[in-house]
């Protein structure tokens, strides 16, 4: 009966190996679904590859890669080869706005994640200058000194002292 066992094994790794040389003892290799190359256990033997590299290539597949979504960089499974990128670095630099940047609101600059890249700056800094705002400055109320955010440049002081100073 061991005997038995031993040469219906073997046999099934000479048929497997035989077929595409992708299909184990176990029944299983890597197979393309229309999308990714994945495993599967009782594959067509016809429908095998090797490795998921060979399958990947011969289909033109991934399985996975960072795509911009309009908004971030993400991993995807099964994206288009064409939408994809190597890291996450180069899908950045590649739409640049997706990690953020600095955007004007209308009344201050501020850091927005998935901005419009025509409506960013990569400082604060450009942005504030670009606008004419400053992110927060010492003004006058007409009765005291406070801290305001998104203050015109004209109404700022560089200190507190200096907008006391400025108005005795």
């Amino acid at each position: 009966m061991l005997r038995r066992g031993l040469v219906l094994a073997a046999s099934l790794g000479v048929a497997a190996a035989g077929s595409s040389g992708a299909n184990d003892t176990w029944g299983g290799c890597y197979t393309y679904n229309g999308a990714i190359c994945e495993w599967v256990n009782g594959a067509n033997p016809g429908q095998c590859y090797a490795s998921r590299a060979r399958c990947e290539q011969s289909n033109g597949a991934s399985a996975g890669c960072f795509t911009y979504n309009g908004a971030i960089c993400e991993w995807i499974v099964g994206a288009m080869q064409s939408q994809c990128y190597t890291s996450k670095a180069q899908c950045e630099q590649s739409n640049w706005a997706s990690g953020g940047c600095y955007t004007y609101n209308g009344a201050i600059c501020e850091w927005v994640e998935g901005a419009m890249p025509s409506q960013c700056y990569t400082s604060r800094a450009q942005c504030e200058q670009s606008h004419g705002v400053s992110s927060g400055c010492y003004t006058y109320n007409g009765a005291i000194c406070e801290w305001i955010s998104g203050a015109m440049q004209s109404q700022c002081y560089t200190s507190y002292k200096a907008c006391e100073q400025g108005h005795p």
